[in-house]
């Protein structure tokens, strides 16, 4: 295994372009847009554009412009959104999403594909923004100082608050951008949700970006509450208590399945230790 240690995912960094151009000639043009784009998770949304896709698919590929150029690049965006206008891809087996004009990132599935792409081929990358900083654990501290003469429902309501407000929030909104189950991509609605919860995890499990799901405001309740959970290959399961003619009310089937990393797995075992019957 090779691992490649960058301080922030905001493109393609110079000392992995030998290795990603060895692996883009092996794999699908499709699938080197999503290692690309998974490279490019930590830039802001504004500058997820086509232009700057473009650059980063050049610095792979030097000097061979003429596949890589915006207007290539869209077509493979373009299609894709197509084949979800025709019924031939779900909305949760994207790879892509839209942001706004000329503004790409990957799905929860683009990012899935890239990561296990660069696994296939012995490569890890450690982000330096994985070790806890001082400023997060103020952060941490503060929460805990904040809620502190605090009990109950209120309690509860106040961190889930916070933490949305928070550095665990940007970091799964960078890797994900969608719900996990529905592929609701608005991002304003979209709640950071522990796997395991605040109060059971230590102070480096509260900011592990893989022991969170986002989520939306149903899945997220339905979760939280342990009316659904996960097994480790990512299909659903549902507590018994959830009568099957809510099932469609609540957007959820026995059918779903979601992709998981394996640093999930840990945390959904936790989980579904406290799924209710």
């Amino acid at each position: 295994m090779q691992y490649l240690e960058i301080n922030k995912l905001d493109g393609i960094p110079d000392n992995c372009i030998d290795l990603l151009l060895i692996i883009a000639q092996k794999i699908k043009r499709q699938n080197v847009l999503s290692v690309v784009l998974f490279f490019m998770s930590d830039m802001k949304s504004s500058e997820q554009t086509l232009k700057n896709i473009e650059y980063n698919m050049r610095k792979i590929f030097h000097g061979e412009y003429k596949d890589y150029a915006a207007s290539n690049i869209r077509g493979y965006l373009d299609k894709e959104t197509e084949n979800v206008k025709k019924g031939l891809l779900l909305q949760n087996e994207r790879l892509f999403l839209r942001r706004g004009k000329g503004v790409w990132c990957n799905s929860n599935r683009g990012n899935m594909v890239a990561k296990q792409i660069l696994n296939e081929q012995n490569i890890e990358i450690i982000l330096n923004g994985k070790k806890i900083n001082g400023n997060e654990k103020e952060k941490i501290d503060d929460i805990h100082e904040y809620v502190s003469n605090l009990c109950g429902e209120e309690r509860l309501a106040i961190i889930k608050v916070r933490v949305n407000q928070s550095e665990f929030r940007k970091k799964l909104l960078n890797l994900y951008s969608e719900c996990r189950i529905c592929g609701l991509a608005k991002q304003e609605l979209l709640i950071a949700s522990h796997i395991k919860s605040w109060a059971d995890s230590d102070a480096y499990e509260k900011l592990d970006v893989n022991n969170g799901f986002l989520l939306c405001p149903v899945h997220d309740a339905l979760f939280d509450k342990h009316l659904i959970s996960f097994n480790n290959q990512g299909n659903i399961l549902i507590s018994e208590s959830i009568h099957n003619d809510d099932f469609s009310l609540l957007n959820i089937n026995n059918e779903i399945k979601i992709d998981i990393m394996e640093e999930n797995i840990k945390y959904l075992g936790f989980h579904r230790m406290l799924l209710k019957e």
